[in-house]
């Protein structure tokens, strides 16, 4: 078992050392020792694993975010070509100058 600092923990998962803390009070990610000094000491299979879950919650997110942009963009577009429509109606008065 090769175990890591917070610091190299942190750096491995590319977050910052108060994250790993803020992860270790939440009970996402707890060391597994502690130096003399109190220092925590990750092992690397758990830092490994909770950088595959990470991955895979970004990647979750990042995909909900682009379902919701085509949404937004096609929805915009319906809006626009409706107001064109309208637009282009000669019984439209936003149409008439």
């Amino acid at each position: 078992m090769q175990l890591l600092s917070i610091g190299k923990a942190a750096a491995q998962l590319g977050v910052a050392v108060a994250t790993l803390r803020r992860w270790h009070r939440q009970g996402r990610l707890a060391p597994v020792d502690r130096t003399i000094g109190g220092h925590r000491r990750y092992e690397r299979e758990s830092v490994r694993a909770i950088l595959g879950s990470e991955v895979r919650e970004v990647r979750e997110v990042r995909e909900v975010r682009e379902v919701r942009e085509v949404r937004d963009h096609l929805l915009s577009q319906s809006v626009i070509a409706r107001l064109e429509r309208t637009a282009q109606d000669p019984g439209c008065e936003a149409g008439k100058n």
